[in-house]
This record gives structure tokens, C-alpha cells and sequence, in this order.
């Protein structure tokens, strides 16, 4: 039903829906704070930007999320980070900035519940996680967010990658960069589902088909047999596996050496067929 509302809710305002789930949210979030008119006058057909209240509700938003997150991290210390989903009333209080802004965050019904808070659906909590990664990225390591000695298993960081990409909007290829040599398969993941443009298509293909051929099969071979399994993967999704007897060829037939054999009576294994 949240799906559905937040689609039909951005639909109707603009008739239209946007081209990936980053742009989807920030929609349907300024569509909650008009409602609560928490954004500033029109000003012809530009869109309207928070006010000094809504705003303020955004950034303990992001920061919530934020912090649901890194306590998980510490939380599990090593294992699958999974995402923490709930807090008690007194912690939100905190990280949001008071009670006016935890009643302003459930009458906008962005976060929900009574002695214990929660983001309305979970998604929406990945979204502000994004929102907060997209401010951090200058400061952080992709590498942090993936353990370093076995990066190719799930840590729970995936999904607000590809909403940071669809953040993005026209052009995701930092996103990318910064994720390249940390998680390729997220990298991989995030043009193939954010939505996002990338305008050095090309040149981007080409920085990661040599960057993630030579730590498969190259001089920067992966030590760990499911690292090199997981870049194969990457360069598979996104078609850059050309080495020979890999893909197919132009008529869609595999790409290995093909040996005629005529009519006739062969021999195989020492014996005549």
C-alpha cells in the first residue's frame, strides 16, 4: 500500500513519473512537506525548496537514518550489517532535535509509531541513508563500507547505492568511480538499476573493463577465488567480458572455436563412430 500511495501521489501531481527510485523519493518527500506546508511559495515553474522548518525536519531525517545505520555496523561488528529498523522515542528525539521536529516527522507520517520509531517503510529509510551517504562521500572510503578481506558479501549497503546513483540524476559516474574498486557488482548494480545517466558512458566502460579484467585475470589478480568470481560477475552484467570463449558473437552464437566435421565415420577414443 506505501508503494503504491507514494506512486499515485507523485503521479498526480506531476503526471507523470520520474525516471528512477532516488528522484521517486525526493518526489514523494517535498510532496509530504507541501502537504505539511513546509515548502516556500511558488515561484513560477521552478521548483519550490524547503523551508527553514522543513529543511531542518530533512536533516534529522537523513541523520536518523544515518544513525539507525552506523549502530547496526557496530552492532554486529564483522557480520552481514542488515539495517537496524527501530528506535525508542527518546533516541529519535535526540538525533531528529527535539519533540517538535519527532511530531512535525509523524504528522508529515515520514516516521511512524509511539514508545518505539520507525521510518514508515523501509525503503524510505534507505533513501535518507542516501541522501546522508551522498554528503559523506568526500570524507568516506567506499572501502568502509565493505569489508576490506571479504568485500564481495552483502553488507547492507547496497541498496542506498543505487538510490545515491539515482540521486544523481543525469550523471551518476562519480558514484560509480567511488565504488569501482570497493564493489564492483555494486557499481555494476547502480547503472544497470539506478535510473541515472552517465555522460563518459564510454569512457566509464572502458576505465572499468580494464580496471576489473586485470584484477580477475591481470597483473592485479584478486587473491580470493569468490573476489575474482564477483568481479566476473560485474564485468558479465554489464557486457565487458569480451576475452574469447566468454560472450557471443555478432550472430548470437558462443564466442569458441568451432571445428567443421564432414560426414561419415570418425574416431573417437580409439574407436571408429
Amino acid at each position: 500500500p506505501f508503494m503504491l500511495t507514494m506512486l499515485y501521489m507523485v503521479w498526480w501531481g506531476e503526471r507523470e513519473l520520474p525516471a528512477n527510485r532516488g528522484d521517486l523519493f525526493r518526489r514523494f518527500v517535498l510532496g509530504l512537506l507541501n502537504r505539511e506546508k513546509l515548502l516556500t511559495a511558488a515561484k513560477g515553474d521552478e521548483e519550490r525548496p524547503p523551508t527553514v522548518e522543513g529543511e531542518r525536519l530533512l536533516q534529522g531525517l537523513q541523520a536518523l537514518a544515518w544513525e539507525m545505520r552506523g549502530r547496526r555496523v557496530r552492532e554486529v561488528s564483522g557480520k552481514d550489517y542488515g539495517v537496524l529498523t527501530v528506535v525508542k522515542r527518546e533516541e529519535a528525539v535526540r538525533v531528529l532535535g527535539g519533540e517538535e521536529q519527532l511530531k512535525r516527522a509523524l504528522d508529515g507520517t515520514l516516521i511512524e509509531g509511539k514508545e518505539s520509531i520507525k521510518f514508515r517503510h523501509q525503503l524510505l529509510q534507505e533513501y535518507f541513508t542516501a541522501v546522508a551517504l551522498q554528503k559523506e562521500m568526500g570524507r568516506l572510503e567506499a572501502s568502509e563500507l565493505w569489508l576490506r578481506e571479504r568485500w564481495w558479501e552483502r553488507s547492507g549497503w547496497e541498496e542506498a547505492a543505487v538510490l545515491l546513483a539515482g540521486i544523481e540524476g543525469k550523471d551518476c559516474g562519480g558514484v560509480i568511480r567511488w565504488l569501482k574498486e570497493a564493489q564492483p557488482e555494486v557499481a555494476a548494480k547502480c547503472i544497470l538499476e539506478s535510473g541515472a545517466g552517465i555522460k563518459e558512458g564510454e569512457g566509464l566502460q572502458k576505465e572499468l573493463k580494464e580496471g576489473w579484467l586485470a584484477r580477475m585475470v591481470g597483473p592485479r589478480r584478486d587473491k580470493e577465488p569468490e573476489g575474482r568470481a564477483a568481479v566476473g560477475r560485474a564485468l558479465g552484467r554489464l557486457g565487458l567480458d569480451n576475452r574469447k570463449g566468454v560472450g557471443l558473437r555478432g550472430d548470437g552464437v558462443p564466442d569458441i572455436e568451432w571445428v567443421e566435421i564432414g560426414e561419415g565415420r570418425y574416431k573417437y577414443q580409439g574407436k571408429w563412430k
